[in-house]
């Protein structure tokens, strides 16, 4: 949900009618809450347990809905959002971490640029978010390290956000090829692929030809090269849970 000032109520009401009779547990994904809200959202009286934060999970683009006006981002400046987030939601009530979900590009690609095949690399980087004050929230094919998946035509997507900003990439003056360069480090599809779940032709997510392609790494990055695996990157998960 948006932050918009008419929900207020809707919030409340919603909170008191069903949250609130059943002792749940609520999370919700509220982009445009400033920290000066927080109380109101997730404090003593909220209207949730926890929200999501996407301060550090878009810090490479200047807006969400404009994937072509990139940011050249540094460790600290993703060091800085991260405490930021924390300070501020700490005082009112208990985070939502993330790194990876269904709108979002793999973490790995994202926030590791050229060292996303590095797999100490890529286990630092789960070991940072998972260890923050907060519930971490583990998205499909996190566990395993995946990558984003690099596509050779606009023709390819299936997320029509894509497909949208690949044009207005275009319009904005961007060649072909830029446009497509953008969309494949934001795609929502990147995150949409079908679950690896080993090497075999479609992963062994079907026997028949899937709604998106499979990534090119599924033959190597896939959960049965993986369980039971010692040091592969679903048993570093399994072993911080512990």
């Amino acid at each position: 949900m948006q932050n918009v000032q008419k929900l207020a109520g809707i919030s409340r009401e919603l909170k008191s009618c069903t949250f609130d009779r059943h002792m749940c547990l609520t999370v919700a994904e509220a982009p445009g809450v400033d920290y000066e809200e927080l109380e109101e959202f997730i404090g003593e009286n909220g209207y949730f347990s926890m929200i999501f934060d996407f301060r550090y999970a878009d810090l490479d683009i200047a807006s969400g809905s404009e994937w072509f006006k990139r940011v050249d981002w540094s460790v600290k400046d993703l060091n800085d959002k991260i405490m930021a987030s924390q300070m501020a939601i700490q005082k009112y009530g208990w985070g939502a971490n993330f790194i990876e979900n269904h709108d979002q590009p793999r973490a790995a690609t994202k926030y590791l640029k050229e060292g996303r095949h590095n797999a100490e690399a890529v286990k630092t980087l789960a070991a940072m978010y998972f260890f923050l004050r907060g519930i971490p929230f583990i998205y499909q094919g996190q566990e395993l390290g995946m990558v984003n998946f690099e596509r050779k035509s606009v023709d390819e997507f299936d997320d029509i956000s894509s497909i949208d900003q690949y044009h207005r990439s275009i319009q904005e003056g961007y060649t072909a090829q830029q446009a497509l360069r953008f969309v494949n480090m934001r795609s929502r599809d990147n995150a949409r692929t079908p679950f690896p779940w080993n090497h075999e032709r479609y992963g062994g997510f079907s026997t028949v030809k899937p709604w998106l392609g499979m990534t090119e790494e599924y033959p190597k990055i896939n959960a049965e090269a993986q369980i039971g695996k010692k040091g592969s990157m679903y048993e570093f998960y399994k072993q911080m849970k512990v």
